[in-house]
Formats: C-alpha cells, structure tokens, sequence
C-alpha cells in the first residue's frame, strides 16, 4: 500500500473512530435522559429533556455524516489502488517484465 493510500485509511479510521465515539454520547445522554425523566418532574426539566432529545438529533446527524465521509474516502482509497495497480502492470508491461 502506498503512502497516500495508507493516509487514505487512516483518516478513513479516524473518522469511524469519531463516529463511534458520538454513538456512545448518545448513548450516555439518553441514559441521562431517562435518569432525569424518572426521578425529577417540573416544566424545567421537560425543557431540559427537550434540549437533551435535541442534542442526541443533532449528534445522530454528525455521525451520519463521519460515516458517509468514511465511505466516501474508503471509495477514493480502493480507485487509487486500483490505479496504483494498474500503473504498476503498465511499469512491468513497458519493462518487458510483464
């Protein structure tokens, strides 16, 4: 694997990395959630459960995004190995290796 493309995967890690990092706020938050909505009952803390919801929405929408980002960039690393490859059997064909 090249350089590039070796760069290529690991940013493609870094961002699932993220990604299932983010899973696990929303995870936490909805605990805090249900902890909040089970012991406490005032129009403050429906406010502060609305905020919480909304928070966890927001999160699901970054990580929808770390994980189309990650796709996208795994795509870019298989072209530019495939064409690595091919560039490589091209060197060898005009080498007379091939």
């Amino acid at each position: 694997m090249s350089l590039e493309a070796s760069i290529i995967h690991q940013q493609e890690q870094e961002l699932l990395i993220c990604a299932k990092e983010l899973k696990q706020v929303c995870e936490e938050m909805d605990t805090l959630k249900g902890n909040l909505s089970e012991g406490w009952q005032s129009d403050k803390t429906q406010a502060l459960l609305t905020s919480i919801c909304e928070g966890i929405l927001e999160l699901k929408k970054e990580i929808s995004s770390f994980e189309k980002l990650a796709s996208m960039i795994s795509e870019i690393g298989t072209s530019l190995r495939a064409e690595e490859a091919l560039l490589k059997d091209a060197s060898l064909w005009e080498d007379g290796l091939f």
